[in-house]
């Protein structure tokens, strides 16, 4: 047996099962809260073991509100920063990893690009497998690929160039 929470006439909204388990937009709760749609929180959201994304190969975006996919169909995306247009311009960037502000925010079709401090491959829009670890490496890089810089403002007047690796402060 269950109890269902139904609006609208026949429109089933939540349902508790035998078990106890809660479905809200199914009628099939498979865990203690099962939940089909977005969840919004105003405030802070605990997770007292580990933290499963099953998510169909959407994007993980956790920062302020400025990061929005919009109609993006970028797949496996994860950004994790504030103040960061990002996600807003991953139209069709795949497996990129991007941790903060002002990360690879012109990233529009970039794919396997791992982005890491502040402003680090800023100016890139379609670049393909760079790694820029550091405030300002590879900054203005446009959309070259195969890059590695290490270190503050690393192969930071870098634009075109493919299959380099700077290491340093200030490298290249």
């Amino acid at each position: 047996s269950y109890l269902a929470f139904e609006t609208a006439g026949a429109n089933e909204r939540m349902r508790i099962n035998s078990s106890g388990d809660v479905g809200i937009g199914t009628s099939s709760p498979v865990e203690a809260l099962t939940v089909i749609g977005n969840i919004s929180s105003s405030n802070n959201v605990g997770v007292g073991g580990i933290l499963t994304f099953h998510n169909n190969n959407k994007n993980i975006l956790i920062g302020s509100t400025n990061i929005n996919t919009g109609s993006a169909s970028g797949c496996r995306n994860i950004v994790v920063a504030n103040h960061n247009k990002t996600g807003e311009c991953l139209n069709d960037g795949d497996d990129n990893i991007i941790l903060g502000s002002a990360n690879a925010e012109k990233l529009t079709d970039g794919c396997y690009n791992v982005s890491i401090g502040l402003c680090a491959l800023h100016e890139s829009t379609t670049g393909n497998c760079n790694i820029a670890i550091g405030f300002r490496a590879l900054v203005c890089d446009t959309g070259t690929g195969k890059n590695v810089a290490i270190g503050p403002l690393a192969a930071c007047s870098l634009t075109t160039g493919v299959n380099n690796t700077m290491v340093g402060c200030g490298a290249g």
